[in-house]
């Protein structure tokens, strides 16, 4: 088959002209049903039975001539180009329409329509400031469409049930079942090749542990529908990368990547991530809990509803990857002690040295290498060890334990210091028993608004302190050491120094 000419080279209007002119004829004479060929090019629209052998029209030099007055009201001396006649008897002058069907139907130019169920789909393209060209979905109007292509055109458009999203990089479907697919087919071809500055940043992103970052990078890559934990790179300083990497992820992804803020999430309408397979949260904090709880949620779940506006809702599986770029390296999140969907990464400034300027051009350019090396360098993965790849071990940093350490409540921190505080002075007793009354009387007698069953919330469900019901004495936290009855809390000595006991122990 061959190929179908540029639209954007040469004029659909030209094209016709140029091409079409037998058929631009044949409507021009079984249109109009007083037009008769009198000969090769010359035409006569009857008025009386004496007019038959007159010619009224002559087709020459590419136009077709009006000679003589005609039963078709035709000005004498005007010319009819053959997409004139096209426009004219075939698309009732609708220009556009005409311009749009020679476009289609003869030449590269696409026609953007799907139906999805009785909805109607435009599909466009743009390119973002990333230099990727993204497709949209956009709902349109079935008249509009008879409008600008004529009705005919309907019949044209390719029809489906439902969308889906399949993710995948390596044999990518637009199609499957009869559904539309949301994912969009991967733009890159791995190619042998050097990669340096790829491997160089990757390696300055997780602080010189690579194979982590080359695994994470393995996983979206070859195994797109994957869980994983939330990437989140931190850092006060400037020049460090942060935004580039979030960059340089667009330009690998390119249309399954979106990078959106906070309050994207807090909206209702979530048509702009909800089928994304990369999430990126650039110079994130979240301060309000239910943005927070929802990006927990969406980092774990299996499905989502996608709500577009002007559309029905629908469910679709959910497989985003998030990652989040922040300049607070202590309160960015508030995340629990036993949280594991979090991956915080404190990211150190780029030495002036080693700076790049045109990073950002040079990994792109080394993404064909940089893929390569993933499939035939980096060690196949094993995904038996956790449901999100990476193991505890492996994401545990000093920096998930600074947001951890902030995200307590401000009564926790207090209570901590004041016990550890207490503790430096029993650093002969290697555990420490305690009541939730205790420590109102002890350090928060006048305040009115830290209540006894608050503290007992605390140091039960924060602080996550075993019980007791014994009954102690020589190991109260507290002097003076009467016996107290009620459940005490178990708090571990920090500052016990068991070797020094045993030094002080007589030897009979």
């Amino acid at each position: 088959m061959s190929k179908k000419p540029n639209w954007l080279v040469e004029n659909p209007v030209d094209y016709y002209n140029r091409t079409k002119v037998d058929e631009g004829l044949l409507l021009f004479e079984t249109r109009n049903k007083s037009v008769k060929r009198i000969s090769l090019g010359k035409y006569t629209a009857v008025l009386n039975k004496g007019d038959e052998e007159i010619v009224m029209f002559e087709f020459k030099n590419g136009l077709l001539h009006v000679l003589k007055q005609n039963l078709l009201n035709i000005e004498v001396g005007s010319t009819i180009s053959p997409f004139g006649m096209l426009l004219k008897y075939r698309f009732r002058n609708n220009f556009q329409a005409a311009f749009n069907f020679v476009g289609t139907e003869y030449m590269d130019m696409t026609f953007p329509f799907i139906r999805v169920g009785v909805k109607y789909i435009k599909l466009t393209k743009s390119i973002d400031r990333y230099n990727v060209e993204r497709e949209e979905l956009s709902p349109w109007n079935k008249e509009e469409i008879k409008e600008d292509y004529g009705p005919e055109m309907l019949k044209r458009v390719t029809k489906y049930d439902n969308f889906v999203v399949v993710p995948d990089n390596k044999n990518y479907q637009q199609v499957v079942g009869n559904n539309f697919n949301k994912y969009h087919k991967f733009e890159h071809v791995p190619k042998e090749g050097k990669c340096d500055w790829s491997l160089k940043f990757l390696g300055h992103i997780f602080n010189g542990n690579i194979q982590l970052g080359l695994k994470y990078m393995k996983v979206i890559y070859e195994r797109p529908w994957q869980a994983l934990p939330i990437l989140v790179l931190i850092s006060e300083d400037r020049s460090t990368g942060k935004s580039t990497f979030l960059d340089w992820n667009t330009q690998i992804w390119g249309s399954n990547m979106v990078i959106i803020n906070p309050s994207d999430l807090a909206s209702s309408f979530n048509e702009g991530y909800a089928t994304m397979n990369v999430i990126g949260i650039e110079e994130s904090k979240f301060d309000r809990s239910s943005t927070l709880e929802k990006l927990k949620a969406i980092s774990t779940q299996k499905t989502i509803n996608v709500n577009v506006k002007y559309m029905s809702s629908f469910q679709t599986p959910f497989f985003g990857k998030i990652i989040i770029t922040s300049n607070d390296e202590r309160k960015f999140s508030k995340v629990d002690d036993k949280e594991i969907r979090y991956w915080i990464r404190k990211i150190p400034k780029i030495p002036e040295d080693d700076a790049n300027h045109n990073i950002l051009e040079d990994l792109k350019n080394e993404i064909p290498a940089f893929l390569w090396y993933l499939e035939n360098i980096v060690p196949d993965i094993d995904y038996t060890k956790s449901r999100m790849v990476f193991t505890p071990d492996e994401l545990k940093t000093n920096a998930l334990d600074v947001v951890i350490k902030e995200s307590r409540s401000a009564l926790h921190k207090d209570i901590e210091m004041y016990i550890k505080e207490s503790c430096s002075d029993n650093d002969d007793k290697d555990v420490l028993y305690f009541r939730a009354i205790d420590i109102k009387e002890r350090f928060f007698e006048r305040n009115n608004q830290v209540s006894p069953s608050y503290i007992d919330q605390v140091l039960n469900f924060e602080m996550k302190l075993e019980q007791t019901n014994r009954e102690t004495k020589n190991c109260h936290l507290f002097e003076p050491v009467k016996r107290s009855r009620g459940r005490h809390y178990i708090f571990t000595n920090p500052y016990y120094n068991k070797d020094e006991q045993k030094q002080n122990e007589l030897p009979y």
